[in-house]
Order: C-alpha cells, then structure tokens, then sequence
C-alpha cells in the first residue's frame, strides 16, 4: 500500500481533494496486498541513542516497478512535545534511481481517514444511520469528509475537547463524548490521546 502514495501525493496537491478518487486508488492497493501484487513486511523500528526512535514502511509494488519506504522519526524534546516527522522515499526498482521523496504529513492524514472510511464502510450494515467522531482536529475532518464521500446519507456527530473555530455544517457538535456516541453505529476516534477516552463497553451492542 506504501507504493500507492505517490498516486494519493499527486491526487492532493489540487487544492480540491477527490476523496473518491483516493478511495479507489486505496481500494486498489488493499486488493493488490491480497493478491499478491504488492508486498508490505511489516514496520520496523530502530531505537535512537538517549531516547526516541525511528519507525520504517517498507512495501513493494511489483507491478509498479517500485519499492516505497516510509520513515518517521519520533524526537524527544528537553522541553515541550516531541518533533515527529514522517517522510516517503520511492524507488525504481529497474533503475535503483529515486523517483520521489515526500514529506509525508499531507498523505498520512488522507490516508488514515480514507482507510478508515473503507473498513467502515464494509462493516456497517446498510441501515448505519448514525456516526460519531471524537477528536475534530484534521485527522477528525479528513475522516468526515472520506466517511460522507461513502455515506452521504448518515448523520455525523462530532466532539472536540478544544471547541473547533469552524465546524462543517452537516454535521452535529456535541458537548460531551457521550452524547456524540449515544446510540451511534459507528465511532472513529481521532485523537492522539494516550489514555482511553471511552468505555467500549458503554456503547451500544454491534456498534
């Protein structure tokens, strides 16, 4: 799937995201994963001297004549947050010459929401009326924009801990997490909370 982010690179940089096109190409490149056509051997991680690591995606299209690798740095700061930054290099594998290198942030954020969006999608049954999402920062978005480029019919309640400057007016801002995943058959959390903020044994059996 890693070799199929220079499609999804191009894709984004028109400031009007197709977020169907995107499906499409991440649908192909799961299907490829499992066919046979491309190959992805898992993360890999390499722990920095004093602290921090560096997180490595390799995969190979083989089709595509390309072999792609992810990497992400995680850098512990004396004061304040950690420096993560993440970046794609993609390889010809006929010449061995690079094709691209990609700063990564833009593509993982799309990425991450239309493949959430996908494996929702599959797994809820048609009569999925209601979708809740907690956390409304831009993973929160991407996943609403992709979640309605394939429902566009289900209701979307959000809820942000930090009340969101500019809310999408179709959908629902909640005050409490709870109301946002009251009687929802779908939940997506988009935080980057290191401790859970819910109890999957309070929502509703089958969401």
């Amino acid at each position: 799937m890693m070799c199929t982010m220079l499609h999804i690179m191009l894709l984004i940089r028109n400031p009007q995201i197709d977020e169907r096109e995107i499906l499409t190409t991440l649908r192909r490149a799961f299907t490829d994963v499992a066919t046979g056509k491309a190959t992805i051997p898992g993360q890999f991680v390499v722990d920095l001297p004093g602290g921090g690591d560096v997180i490595q995606y390799p995969g190979i299209l083989a089709d595509g004549g390309l072999y792609a690798v992810k990497v992400s740095p995680y850098l512990p700061q004396p004061e304040g947050k950690a420096v993560v930054t993440a970046w794609t290099l993609l390889l010809d594998t006929v010449t061995g010459a690079p094709v691209a290198l990609i700063n990564a942030g833009a593509l993982t954020t799309e990425r991450t929401a239309a493949t959430s969006a996908l494996a929702a999608d599959l797994l809820l049954p048609p009569t999925a009326q209601t979708a809740a999402v907690v956390g409304y920062g831009p993973v929160g978005r991407a996943h609403v924009r992709y979640l309605r480029a394939l429902r566009p019919e289900i209701d979307v309640r959000v809820y942000a801990r930090t009340p969101p400057a500019a809310v999408d007016p179709t959908v629902t801002l909640a005050d409490s997490i709870d109301a946002a995943v009251a009687g929802a058959d779908l939940v997506m959390l988009c935080t980057s909370a290191a401790e859970a903020v819910l109890d999957p044994r309070r929502l509703p059996v089958g969401t």
